[in-house]
């Protein structure tokens, strides 16, 4: 119980200082700093077969159901939060399948890192949660995330923003 009582203290702290958009983005940093990286199941390849009008005799199906990076302001040293959350039918019972992901961070028009992983993906729901670290010495501006997930030779792309602030 105290520690909902000092949520509660600091989220009401927070209201009084902090201006709507502040409280938001100090939220989604809260979030993130608690999120752990990996891939975690959402909901059974039944319960995900049910929802996307899928069965195992009509073949494999996938869909990205979201994709989001947090928070949208960050210092140099802070994570990035990235999660994808996708739905997969298999064609065959407990069936995995390979993919590829690539994170690209650009600043200035110009390719500042790549990550690379290569995880095989689950039937059902999943969200595959990252933490993409900012460099210490990464100067005050916009950068770019671009993640292309490649899954059975398609591409499946997103651009997000976020600004670097030194202050």
């Amino acid at each position: 119980m105290k520690l909902s009582l000092d949520l509660l203290l600091i989220g009401s702290t927070v209201l009084m200082f902090m201006g709507c958009s502040s409280l938001d983005r100090a939220i989604q940093k809260i979030d993130c700093d608690m999120r752990l990286p990996g891939i975690f199941r959402v909901k059974g390849t039944l319960d995900t077969m049910n929802e996307n009008s899928c069965a195992y005799s009509t073949g494999m199906k996938f869909i990205i159901l979201e994709e989001t990076l947090s928070p949208p302001i960050a210092k140099p040293g802070e994570m990035l939060c990235q999660r994808i959350i996708y739905a997969l039918c298999p064609s065959a019972p407990s069936q995995t399948y390979p993919v590829k992901i690539e994170r690209i961070l650009f600043y200035k028009g110009l390719e500042a890192c790549r990550f690379t992983s290569t995880p095989e993906l689950n039937p059902g729901t999943w969200n595959i949660d990252v933490k993409i670290p900012i460099p210490e010495d990464a100067a005050t501006g916009v950068y770019a995330l671009k993640t292309i997930l490649t899954f059975q030779d398609k591409n499946y792309e997103k651009l997000n923003e976020f600004e670097v602030m030194t202050e």
